[in-house]
């Protein structure tokens, strides 16, 4: 075994210059000069790209900080408007009649319509699908100002009434202007 070793040392190996031609040393140096660039650029560009990496972090960071306080502050509204809406309709189911006494209705109607010089002609009741809701169908007569009068009347006086499908038209007959008209009227319901 030492002999293997003592042969190996005493061994002539070339070195590589004295075996390179100059188109060989002129690669070899291009080679070199291409690995120390690339290199620098590594040396360079790896700490741009962390710093990048680490910059896009942070801004991505601070959007959603942006996000969250915007978030808070339309919140901030947004339960400022639930709650008054909420007052709103709290103080609406309060002003809501608990049940309706269809008779009653039908008679303040119609002395509601005579205060204005209005004929009910027809008033038949309507099956309504909502609960809380009675609903009518009527024909009334009467000049243009007096209808009017008495629809704003009814709409503001009433508990809660809405028209729904008015149709004003003249009589073909006598003249006279005549409204049919779906009246909606509202109250409370467990339902």
């Amino acid at each position: 075994m030492n002999n293997i070793f003592f042969r190996l040392t005493k061994m002539k190996i070339p070195f590589p210059h004295a075996i390179m031609t100059k188109n060989n040393k002129n690669a070899c140096g291009l080679l070199l000069s291409v690995l120390f660039l690339f290199g620098v650029v590594k040396g360079i560009a790896e700490p741009l790209k962390e710093k990048e990496h680490h910059l896009i972090s942070e801004s991505k960071a601070m959007q959603q900080e942006i996000q969250v306080y915007q978030d808070f502050s339309e919140n901030a509204h947004r339960d400022a408007d639930r709650a008054r809406k909420l007052s709103e309709l709290r103080s609406l189911q309060a002003a809501l009649p608990d049940m309706l006494n269809t008779d009653k209705i039908v008679k303040q109607l119609y002395n509601k319509a005579d205060d204005y010089d209005i004929v009910i002609q027809e008033m038949k009741s309507l099956q309504s699908n909502e609960a809380g809701k009675l609903v009518w169908d009527a024909e009334f007569f009467g000049t243009w100002n007096a209808l009017l009068c008495f629809l704003k009347d009814l709409e503001e006086q009433a508990p809660f009434t809405r028209l729904n499908h008015v149709r004003i038209y003249k009589s073909q007959k006598d003249n006279k202007l005549i409204m049919q008209a779906h009246i909606n009227i509202y109250y409370l319901s467990d339902i």
